[in-house]
């Protein structure tokens, strides 16, 4: 049930209406010149003194807070703006006149990755699964944008990386990471590379004995 805020219905007729909340001995009269009666009662002022000094209060200090996270933004995007000027973005060629496009080659070639590793795009072929699994549709795009970067800023991209490695990466991480790099390319890739060069070059040497001699018997030498 609703509180009547007023005193009783038969008080209407008498003045002032006064809140059942104020008592009527703090209440205060005060006349204007044009001859109204102002009534003020001290538990209201009061009361309505303390909400809106806590009010103000609440204001100030979440003003305060919000201009002093505005402030370290500002500080670690000023910081970050200054970091890779100092330590990535060096070449002012590459910063002024190749960042751009390579930025929108980039964003072509992740989205190739995208349509490349989406499974509704090779409903018709078959033995798609590994380029249309879940770490493919994962590290495909970001592979080819990333190759994008390294092929057309060079420099950006070596700096970029050194300072990942340098400021964000675990240093024991880094050095595992280098050692099985250079492992799987000395061990893996380099081995492989090296066996095809000499393939290669044993075909082409035989290939050209072969070809001296057909010559040689010809001519009759």
């Amino acid at each position: 049930m609703s509180r009547n805020f007023y005193q009783d219905a038969d008080a209407k007729a008498q003045a002032p209406l006064v809140p059942d909340v104020a008592t009527p001995t703090d209440l205060s009269t005060t006349t204007l010149s044009t001859g109204n009666q102002i009534y003020d009662s001290e538990a209201l002022h009061n009361w309505f003194g303390h909400w809106r000094g806590f009010a103000v209060n609440k204001y100030h200090v979440y003003k305060a807070e919000w201009e002093t996270q505005k402030s370290a933004a500002a500080n670690e995007w000023q910081s970050a703006k200054d970091y890779s000027a100092k330590n990535i973005a060096t070449d002012r060629y590459e910063t002024e006149e190749l960042m751009v496009p390579a930025g929108i080659l980039a964003l072509g070639a992740f989205f190739t990755g995208r349509v490349l590793t989406n499974r509704r795009n090779w409903q018709r072929v078959g033995g798609a699964r590994i380029l249309t699994s879940f770490p493919s549709r994962l590290v495909v795009p970001w592979a080819l944008a990333a190759t994008v970067v390294s092929q057309l800023l060079p420099a950006t991209w070596s700096n970029a990386v050194r300072a990942l490695e340098r400021d964000v990466l675990p240093e024991p991480w880094v050095h595992q990471y280098h050692a099985a790099w250079e492992h799987l390319h000395s061990r893996g890739f380099r081995t492989r590379w090296d066996d095809v060069e000499r393939t290669v070059d044993a075909s082409l040497q035989r290939g050209i004995r072969g070809v001296r001699e057909y010559v040689v018997e010809q001519m009759g030498w």
